[in-house]
């Protein structure tokens, strides 16, 4: 996307897109601790681009449109820039902040700087015109999965939480991305629990595997507009890259590490013995009053007990010392009738609950004291 340096780069663009295009662009940045963190300016045809990059992390592209366009490319200073735009707006009011341009001029000098004009301030950044040494992601195919934004961004919010944040089991830090014929799977795990979603696409003949870093991941989507996601992946000197597009935004994402996500999938097609049918909501509130109980009875980490009988479900809070008593909770209970007990984190528990948006969820029971799975209804999550 670099073009040729060039002095004269002039452009003016909307406040509000220049911010938001910063606040995407530092996403990528923030992969790094590099001190001089830049990233380029671009003005060509209708637009003035965004692009931040790092190398084997992150490339994030923002396209804005611009007037009064004249063609250059140059870097400069992200947070330098970023603190310039708010200093110069600071106390303005929103609807000022809405119709707000900024204009930005190359002064093509002997002195390497950029006058940002803004509220009728005139004001000097220093910029670099040498964009030679800039880094370049690798040239990636054109994303040709395509799926609603909105329901990826959902899917995605739901499946990430049970992803790590150990950095001593990096790749577990990602969500793994497998598309395939009409349908994009997500899955996380930390190795205590795993959550899987997916989410219906028209995209009958592509086949995509990997792993977008979790926490970023999350932030970017939040930035996303428009009613499609293009989504693809490629490998390049060993890393896989996947791609997230939009009409103004561009992400190449690197997996947080080398190697193959664990095969963890398969441990949600086991039969169970029995299927609980129950409230969410009831079942919501005992998780969360167990996990504080829990926290008030038991100086480590302890697990709440979970027992099951034809109508009822009981989930008792660890202690330390004695035993705890809890009300049961009323369940429609198909297959296997007899009597099942098991423990799980009730932290955990509580959290894996407010992911689901349904009346009702069905737990899945296989042999005691072996995982158990939550499940919706639609068969989605």
């Amino acid at each position: 996307m670099t073009a040729t340096a060039a002095t004269g780069l002039a452009c003016e663009v909307s406040y509000r897109d220049v911010i938001d295009g910063l606040k995407a662009t530092a996403l990528a940045l923030s992969t790094t601790r590099d001190a001089t963190r830049h990233v380029e300016l671009l003005a060509i045809d209708d637009k003035l681009v965004i692009t931040a990059t790092v190398p084997d992390q992150a490339e994030i592209r923002v396209r804005i449109p611009a007037a009064g366009i004249e063609p250059g490319v140059l870097l400069v200073a992200h947070a330098q820039l970023q603190a310039l735009l708010t200093a110069a707006t600071k106390g303005a009011s929103k609807r000022d902040l809405d119709t707000a341009t900024v204009r930005i001029v190359d002064t093509a000098g002997d002195d390497d700087t950029l006058n940002v004009e803004l509220s009728g301030y005139q004001l000097p950044i220093a910029v670099t015109r040498d964009v030679s040494s800039y880094p370049q992601a690798p040239a990636m195919p054109d994303p040709t999965v395509v799926v609603d934004r909105a329901a990826f961004t959902a899917m995605f919010t739901r499946v990430q939480p049970a992803a790590a944040t150990d950095s001593c089991v990096p790749l577990l830090t990602g969500v793994q991305l497998h598309a395939e014929p009409n349908r994009v799977v997500l899955i996380a795990t930390d190795r205590y629990r795993i959550s899987r979603g997916h989410i219906a696409t028209d995209t009958t003949n592509a086949h995509h595997n990997g792993v977008l870093p979790g926490a970023l991941t999350g932030k970017l989507l939040k930035l996303l507009d428009g009613d499609q996601l293009h989504i693809g992946t490629a490998e390049h000197n060993g890393r896989t890259w996947t791609t997230i597009a939009t009409d103004t935004i561009t992400a190449h994402l690197v997996a947080p590490t080398t190697g193959d996500y664990p095969r963890v999938a398969q441990l949600f097609d086991i039969n169970p013995d029995s299927t609980l049918t129950i409230d969410r909501t009831t079942l919501a509130a005992a998780a969360t009053r167990t996990a504080a109980i829990t926290k008030a009875l038991a100086s480590g980490s302890v697990g709440a007990r979970i027992d099951v009988t034809a109508d009822t479900l009981t989930l008792t809070p660890g202690t330390d010392k004695g035993t705890a008593k809890a009300p049961a909770i009323p369940i429609t209970r198909d297959g296997n009738p007899e009597p099942w007990a098991s423990a799980a984190n009730p932290t955990y528990l509580a959290a894996a609950l407010t992911a689901f948006t349904t009346d009702n969820i069905e737990i899945h029971l296989g042999q005691p004291h072996k995982p158990f799975k939550l499940h919706d209804p639609d068969g989605t999550f």
